[in-house]
């Protein structure tokens, strides 16, 4: 068994599993969660090839051919695992060790195996799919999602015309209050870093 993540910009990702035994093909795409992390999105590609794998009766030696090495050693530390679908993993890991002999192996990225890059291209056309499924998200994809809003909204330049005066003491023809007057000249004078001044220093 073949499996791929593949990213397709900020918020979206697709799962890709290859399954390959006797003269017997079995292809799988998914799109995954938005905002669902990569790394969570490899140990959901893995459990839904493993439940594929578990349909299969006649498999009795399984490998599991896998780029992502820094997920095979989390499984390795098994004790230390604590997320629901990697602990469902380690439950169906268990159970399908009873009767049969599995095996993971990493590869390298992009090293033209065969089932590597199918596994690949389902990825990619599963994170391109217009449906998205709707799942919970982590704290940690959450707190990435709304990070990455806020910075976004924090890097719009003002649109205020008052910030971009063509000449000093701008602030004074607005007719305001003394106070609200030193609040706008403190911002002309380069208190902001956000602030743009035009055709004078």
């Amino acid at each position: 068994m073949y499996a791929d993540v593949s990213k397709l910009g900020s918020d979206y990702s697709g799962s890709g599993i290859y399954i390959s035994f006797r003269d017997q093909e079995i292809k799988i795409q998914r799109k995954n969660p938005a905002s669902c992390l990569v790394f969570r999105s490899e140990f959901v590609v893995i459990l839904e090839g493993l439940n594929s794998i578990d349909l299969l009766s006649q498999l009795y030696d399984v490998w599991i051919f896998w780029d992502s090495r820094s997920a095979i050693q989390h499984l390795a530390n098994w004790h230390n695992v604590r997320n629901r679908t990697r602990t469902d993993i380690l439950k169906l890991l268990k159970r399908l060790s009873l009767s049969r002999q599995i095996h993971f192996q990493w590869i390298p990225f992009y090293v033209n195996i065969a089932g590597n890059e199918i596994a690949d291209s389902l990825a990619k056309a599963g994170a391109g799919e217009t449906t998205t499924p709707a799942a919970p998200l982590t704290y940690f994809e959450l707190f990435s999602k709304y990070k990455a809003k806020n910075k976004g909204i924090w890097m719009i330049p003002p649109v205020h015309p008052w910030y971009q005066s063509k000449c000093p003491g701008g602030s004074l023809v607005r007719g305001s209050s003394r106070r609200d007057q030193i609040a706008l000249t403190r911002f002309l004078s380069g208190h902001l870093i956000s602030l743009t001044l035009r055709n004078f220093h």
